[in-house]
C-alpha cells in the first residue's frame, strides 16, 4: 500500500475526530512529506517500512543539520502516525514501537532586558486608534503571559476591569482566568473607551464585533499580523536578534503585577 493515502486518512483524523489545532495538523503533513518523499525513494509500501528504516530516516535528518528537538517532533509524528495505522488494520507491526528519542540540548530562553521592555512599550503611537491598540495588546502580553492565539480571541466580555483578570480559552478548548496588571488595564480602559470604536467602523458585524482587539479579517492572518507587528517593533528597540522570540508565545520577563483579586480557580 502506497503511503499517501493512509496519510491523508491520518491527517483527517487528527483534525476532524482528535480535534487537534491547524497549526499541528500542519507540523504532522510537513514531517510526513518528508517520511514520503523518503519512502519513495526507497521505493517503501507502508507495510515495508521496518524499525531501521526510520532509523535511517531519522538519522538522515541529522545529516540535514536539523535540531534534535526537529528530530525528535518528527519522530512523534511517525509513532502517532504508525499507531494509526495499526488500529485501522493497515500494518500488522508497529516499526516506531520502543523507538528512542535523541537527546535534546536544552538551553536558556532568550529574554528582553527591562530597559529593552521599556522601550518597546513606548514604541506604538498612543494618538493614534492603531497605537493605542498596539500599546494595549502589547501592555496585555507583558501582563499576563497569554498566547498570540488567546489574546486575538478576547471579547470585551472577557475583560474584567474591575476585578482585574482576563478570561481566555487556551489549547484545547481550556478555559482559564489570569490577572491583569495596572499597566495593562490603564492602556486597556482607553482603548477601548476612547479608540476602539474607530477601528470598528467599517469592520462589519459578526462574531468579530465582540472582540476586544480588532483590525484583520481572520484568526490566522490575525496571529500573523501581531507576531509580525511585534517583531518589527521589538527589533527596532532590542539589541537582542532573538528577543522578539520571547514575546511571540507571550513568554516574557514580568514586571511584579500589581495585585488585583481573582476568582477562585
Amino acid at each position: 500500500m502506497e503511503i499517501s493515502n493512509p496519510i491523508t486518512s491520518f491527517l483527517t483524523h487528527v483534525r476532524v475526530e482528535k480535534g487537534l489545532s491547524a497549526n499541528t495538523v500542519s507540523a504532522y503533513r510537513r514531517d510526513l512529506v518528508k517520511f514520503e518523499n523518503y519512502a519513495k525513494k526507497k521505493k517503501l509500501s507502508l507495510e515495508d517500512v521496518t524499525r531501521d528504516d526510520l532509523v535511517d530516516f531519522l538519522a538522515s535528518l541529522f545529516r540535514q543539520k536539523l535540531e534534535s528537538r526537529t528530530v525528535a517532533r518528527h519522530l512523534v509524528t511517525l509513532r502517532n502516525f504508525f499507531r494509526f495505522a495499526l488500529t485501522q488494520d493497515l500494518i500488522t507491526v508497529d516499526p516506531a514501537l520502543n523507538l528512542e528519542s535523541p537527546k535534546i540540548r536544552r538551553s536558556l530562553p532568550g529574554y528582553l532586558r527591562l530597559e529593552e521592555i521599556e522601550r518597546l512599550l513606548a514604541q506604538p503611537d498612543d494618538k493614534t486608534p492603531i497605537g493605542l491598540r498596539d500599546r494595549a495588546m502589547l501592555d496585555v502580553l507583558y501582563s499576563t503571559g497569554l498566547r498570540v492565539s488567546e489574546l486575538i480571541g478576547l471579547r470585551v466580555m472577557d475583560l474584567d476591569r474591575a476585578v482585574g483578570c482576563v478570561r481566555c480559552i487556551g489549547k484545547g478548548d481550556k478555559e482559564r482566568v489570569v490577572p491583569l496588571g495596572k499597566a495593562a488595564q490603564g492602556a486597556l480602559t482607553v482603548y477601548l473607551a476612547q479608540f476602539r470604536p474607530g477601528l470598528a467602523a467599517g469592520n462589519g458585524g459578526g462574531a468579530s464585533a465582540t472582540r476586544a482587539f480588532r483590525g484583520c479579517r481572520s484568526a490566522t492572518r490575525n496571529c500573523r499580523a501581531v507576531r509580525s507587528r511585534v517583531m518589527r517593533r521589538s527589533a527596532a528597540c532590542s539589541s537582542s536578534s532573538l528577543a522578539w522570540r520571547t514575546w511571540i508565545p507571550g513568554v516574557v520577563p514580568r514586571r511584579r503585577p500589581a495585585k488585583a483579586t481573582a476568582p477562585d480557580m
